[in-house]
């Protein structure tokens, strides 16, 4: 006990910067979560009284899976503790499952965070831990690509595959496209999951250039 109390008091600390590098990483990862929580605790405040308009029972099971996730990752953090070197591992995937969890539900709105771990894991300056992140990051994708279609908020554009402008596919105020999307697990590959991935690889290149820079 004595450990952990030591532990949340270094989390929580005004002074976080540590003598040991991987400690101040691993309390601003913790810290990045924790502020990723609340935020998405606000969300659920306004989906829950009508100000957002998601389907509740879609936004909330992503919610409590993503709450799930933090809690089993501070109990880990608090039992290995600061300095143990898997820590920075347990980290990045802790990261990496709470946006896969918000991505399944909420799909199209998580884009851009899905890359967040491997912005988060740039910091580490390690390239173990790098490639580790990118690999997490593509089964992420995978994942909250396929869950998120059949199970998330739908993404109108994955289900009627829209390839050009507007202006296109409206006439007179009625959208023409109404053929639904006939080959998902392909489609979904080559359009979603592939140009994402290739995303992926821009942010590991650029994430390690500034690394390198600082």
């Amino acid at each position: 006990m004595e450990k952990w109390s030591m532990t949340i008091r270094r989390l929580f600390s005004k002074d976080p910067n540590d003598e040991e590098e991987n400690v101040t990483q691993n309390i601003y990862v913790f810290r990045f979560i924790l502020f990723c929580i609340i935020v998405y605790s606000f969300e659920m405040l306004l989906n829950s009284v009508d100000i957002f308009i998601v389907d509740k029972t879609i936004f909330t099971r992503g919610y409590v899976t993503g709450c799930l996730f933090a809690a089993v990752y501070v109990l880990i953090l608090l039992h290995l503790g600061l300095e143990h070197p898997l820590t920075k591992y347990v980290s990045i995937t802790a990261v990496s499952l709470i946006i896969m969890a918000a991505s399944v539900s909420l799909t199209y709105h998580m884009i851009i965070i899905i890359m967040m771990p491997i912005i988060i894991a740039g910091m580490y300056t390690s390239k173990q831990l790098s490639i580790y992140t990118f690999v997490l990051t593509v089964l992420s994708i995978i994942i909250s690509t396929y869950a998120g279609y059949y199970y998330g908020v739908c993404d109108a554009n994955m289900v009627l595959l829209t390839t050009t402008s507007m202006n296109h596919l409206v006439e007179n105020g009625i959208f023409l496209l109404n053929q639904v999307n006939e080959n998902p697990g392909v489609t979904l590959a080559l359009y979603y999951v592939l140009p994402r991935c290739l995303m992926a690889m821009s942010f590991v290149y650029v994430s390690n250039i500034v690394n390198q820079v600082i």
